[in-house]
């Protein structure tokens, strides 16, 4: 009887390792199989987003930035880009509180906590930026939440004019 315990323990032992080792596989084709989805709903987000763009470039002639949370600015047209005298690269690097002026930060914080978080946009206001040369001009902008999957604030997405005086 000990023999035999003796060569089903390894016996027991090898089930064992493949038992784990399939379970594994399923658990990394499952972990594949939903990054794969998630490669492909990012991509259909991505497409969507740059026909919006620039639907909303080429008729609106508008600067349209989309910011975290936070305020760093994640991706913008080119228009946006020439208001402000910026690159893509340079723009990643500052968040929309860095092209307000001080004195409109109280006002625009006041405006994301008891309207863009609660209603989910803003009605167009108006306020200021600051050039890349230190310029300072008036705009007018709009902002819309996007949500993550579970309901949560994820991004803001911004349309910005330049006010030019006549």
């Amino acid at each position: 009887m000990k023999l035999k315990l003796k060569l089903l323990t390894p016996v027991l032992l090898i089930i064992a390792v493949v038992m784990v080792s399939c379970t594994q596989n399923k658990t990394i084709n499952d972990l594949e199989n939903k990054l794969t989805e998630v490669r492909l709903k990012l991509k259909n987000c991505q497409d969507k987003y740059h026909a919006l763009t620039h639907v909303l470039s080429e008729e609106l002639n508008a600067g349209i930035v989309i910011n975290s949370i936070d305020g760093i600015t994640i991706e913008a047209n080119q228009a946006y880009l020439d208001m402000l005298g910026y690159n893509l690269d340079e723009i990643q690097k500052m968040t929309y509180q860095q092209l307000t002026p001080e004195k409109w930060h109280a006002m625009e914080q006041d405006m994301f906590e008891n309207y863009v978080l609660k209603n989910g946009f803003c009605e167009t206001y108006e306020k200021e930026y600051i050039r890349k040369d230190g310029t300072v001009f008036p705009i007018q902008i709009q902002a819309w939440l996007i949500y993550d999957e579970q309901g949560n604030p994820w991004r803001l997405f911004g349309v910005v004019e330049e006010i030019k005086e006549d």
